[in-house]
């Protein structure tokens, strides 16, 4: 399959301008507090007529979907670039963000009481007080709250909190608010997800590292755009 992308900067698709010189897009998908990662990667080699790949600032925000011409692209979310770097050789310039729904009053700490109420319901009273639509998993929504005490804490991490003692990911993606099982087979919907079964040959590398601290495994596709 083909491998296929669209970036939007502050809105303006940029996609046609940067598409020869794409070397690598990377999206880091964290779970609760932490904040989903970009990383864009570009050749800053002069052209024959002089050009360079464009600078992109700080504080720009990129809009991103990745996915096969085959199959449709996939909305990853909204990224603010708050760092970018130059090197040679060879000539490269990349820019990297943070998710724009992980910033602002998300963050800032707040103090009041929970009572007689579901998890689905603080989770989507909260997703409505930040603008975000509720994507919640029916059994984890109907779980009961007698009382929870929100003191100096921010709705983010009250979030985290309450997904971490239910083995679940809360988290805004893309101007959804979602709640879900980690590690889940289905959707928030309840629609089975596909399984995807890669093989040695559709891989350019792969590793596997064990460890007690974190996870191991990790590969890459034939092709660096995905």
């Amino acid at each position: 399959m083909q491998p296929a992308f669209r970036i939007l900067a502050n809105s303006q698709d940029i996609t046609a301008a940067i598409r020869d010189r794409l070397i690598e897009i990377t999206i880091t998908d964290e779970a609760g507090i932490q904040s989903d990662a970009l990383s864009l990667t570009l050749d800053h080699r002069r052209r024959e007529n002089g050009a360079l790949a464009e600078l992109p600032r700080v504080g720009t925000v990129l809009t991103v979907s990745i996915g096969y011409a085959e199959t449709g692209l996939v909305a990853l979310g909204k990224f603010i670039i708050d760092e970018v770097e130059i090197r040679s050789p060879p000539a490269t310039l990349t820019v990297s963000g943070k998710a724009a729904d992980m910033v602002g009053p998300f963050r800032s700490p707040k103090t009041r009481s929970w009572d007689e109420t579901t998890l689905g319901k603080l989770v989507e009273t909260i997703a409505a007080e930040h603008r975000y639509t509720p994507k919640i998993d029916p059994e984890l929504g109907r779980i009961a709250i007698a009382h929870l005490d929100q003191t100096e804490e921010s709705d983010m991490a009250l979030l985290t909190r309450l997904a971490g003692k239910h083995d679940a990911i809360a988290k805004p993606v893309d101007g959804f608010m979602v709640l879900a099982r980690q590690g889940a087979t289905k959707s928030v919907s309840g629609r089975a997800l596909p399984t995807i079964t890669l093989s040695v040959s559709d891989l350019a590398e792969w590793r596997y590292q064990h460890s007690a601290r974190k996870p191991g495994g990790s590969g890459a596709t034939k092709d660096a755009n995905t």
